[in-house]
């Protein structure tokens, strides 16, 4: 895909390049052929001629001679070439210009791939869990009511503002729906659809068609396919875990246990049905695991301060714990250890640290977030400015 993506770009960009070269390698002079001097003479012939005849000093060849003078100035405007030349353009500094451009143009490419190529998911926060809210229910309800309920719970006036925004691109996407139906087993067209409805926010498409190309791919999916297919559930089912959705994930799990994603939904799976210890073992695993470029860490950050809110607001400050809240906080405040471990081990960005800060002030936890505002403000003096208003607000706590 990558290749193809660059190889069509190519095709557009290179006949634009080529212009631009031809264009500045020639820069055009033209040079007029004309006897400039003669019809100088001849206009000067004129006037002295047009003086004489006003003044009425003249001979009666002053009339013939000022009718061929004119004639002859026309004539020669009317007989004048216009050549144009072509002259080479400085050779270095064209160049090097065409060079920029080039690089401009392969950099802008490569990026556009980057960024709206395969790696299209953004996943946000999924699910906002407060104590209490999930129960596992003995009749879960599937994935296609819930998308259903979705649905009809949607605003005809947003939905149509959305409309009014992507209709070109919808259009697009129901002709590609459209070929498809006569051609199901289309995989790179399944492939293409999941994208593209994702795009416009058509989740329950996108997630339709990627369990058709599961099906399609049958015994060779991937671990990340499954994975993928757990997350448009999710998606579309608005952060509710679906059975179908669990079984993607269990799926994506048994062929790849260090699958980053399916992890991180099986965290999500394990708060759903209040099994909170599990699911901050899972979190702890990612804090450890992951490499300092991964996308799930940002994703987890938000979550654990999230979550520290809705657990936050269950503790009364000097009220005795409950034996429940209480084996959820300890198992909690682990999760914040290893987030802080990670945090002295790379350079995670500053929100990071503030979630972190954050975390331990909704826990009423304010000794340790002063404590932990003051390591950051020695490990980080240059950014102690940014961390101030977290401090401010400890003392207004």
């Amino acid at each position: 895909m990558y290749w193809l993506f660059i190889g069509l770009s190519a095709i557009l960009i290179l006949p634009a390049i080529i212009f631009v070269m031809k264009s500045m390698l020639n820069i055009g002079a033209s040079e007029e052929l004309e006897t400039n001097l003669e019809i100088a003479f001849l206009k000067n012939q004129l006037l002295q001629i047009n003086k004489n005849l006003e003044s009425g000093i003249s001979s009666k060849d002053d009339e013939f001679n000022r009718n061929s003078i004119s004639r002859r100035i026309l004539k020669l405007h009317q007989s004048t070439a216009i050549k144009t030349e072509f002259i080479p353009a400085p050779k270095k500094i064209t160049k090097f210009i065409v060079i920029c451009i080039s690089l401009m143009c392969i950099f802008g490419t490569h990026l556009t791939y980057l960024i709206t190529g395969d790696s299209f998911f953004n996943s946000q926060n999924m699910i906002n869990v407060k104590l209490g809210n999930f129960k596992t229910e003995q009749n879960q309800q599937s994935q296609e009511t819930i998308e259903a309920k979705i649905l009809t719970d949607k605003n005809p006036r947003i939905e149509k503002e959305l409309n009014l925004e992507l209709n070109s691109f919808k259009s697009l996407v129901e002709e590609l729906k459209t070929a498809l139906e006569n051609r199901p087993n289309d995989l790179q067209g399944q492939k293409l659809l999941v994208k593209n409805s994702f795009q416009i926010g058509d989740f329950s498409t996108a997630r339709k068609a990627q369990k058709k190309v599961l099906e399609l791919l049958k015994s060779e999916a991937k671990s990340s396919d499954y994975s993928k297919y757990a997350e448009l559930c999710i998606i579309a089912a608005s952060g509710y875990v679906s059975p179908e959705a669990e079984a993607a994930i269990e799926t994506a799990i048994s062929l790849n246990q260090k699958n980053s994603q399916a992890n991180f939904y099986l965290s999500l799976l394990q708060l759903q049905k209040q099994k909170f210890s599990p699911a901050f073992e899972t979190w702890v695993k990612l804090l450890q695991n992951e490499p300092s470029s991964s996308k799930w860490i940002n994703i987890l950050v938000q979550q654990i301060e999230n979550f520290s809110v809705n657990l936050g607001a269950n503790l009364i400050e000097g009220q005795q714990l409950t034996s429940e809240y209480s084996s959820i906080t300890f198992d909690f405040l682990k999760v914040l250890t290893a987030l802080e471990q990670r945090l002295n081990q790379y350079e995670e960005p500053i929100e990071a640290w503030a979630s972190l800060i954050t975390s331990y002030q909704n826990l009423k936890f304010l000794q340790k977030a002063e404590v932990k505002i003051k390591n950051f403000k020695s490990q980080y003096p240059l950014l102690n400015s940014q961390v101030e208003q977290l401090g401010e607000g400890l003392k207004e706590k």
